[in-house]
């Protein structure tokens, strides 16, 4: 005679998440036309190119620092540029936003005076 085998609620989740998650990634992957297999090693980590250093005949380390500081300089600058269009954008949204609170302002005095007006004509 067979024992029954007691399991909690928590091993009953887990024993479905072991089945239902891996069914599911698959299924996903199988619906976006991906091999299933390649999507779990890159999402892993698995698949990443390894980079291998070749060693030139000539060897110029000075010629490659000076291009990478050069290329670095060159994002640098254009990353401030950039950074200086989108500061005078948020300036100019700022003195808009503080011109249309002015006007909604305003416009509530106005709105508040109409209704006050209009309560005293419905009140003679």
């Amino acid at each position: 005679m067979a024992r029954k085998i007691r399991l909690t609620l928590f091993a009953r989740l887990l024993l479905v998440l072991l089945i239902l998650v891996p069914a599911s990634w698959f299924t996903a992957a199988y619906i976006n036309d991906e091999d299933p297999i390649i999507s779990l090693r890159r999402w892993m980590g698995w698949d990443t190119p390894s980079v291998v250093m070749e060693h030139p005949s000539d060897p110029s380390p000075i010629a490659t620092t000076s291009q990478n500081s050069l290329l670095i300089s060159a994002k640098i600058d254009s990353l401030s540029q950039v950074n200086d269009s989108l500061r005078q954008a948020i300036v100019q949204l700022q003195e808009e936003l503080r011109f249309q609170n002015r006007l909604t302002q305003q416009l509530r005095i106005e709105n508040d005076s109409l209704k006050k007006r209009i309560w005293t004509l419905e009140n003679q």
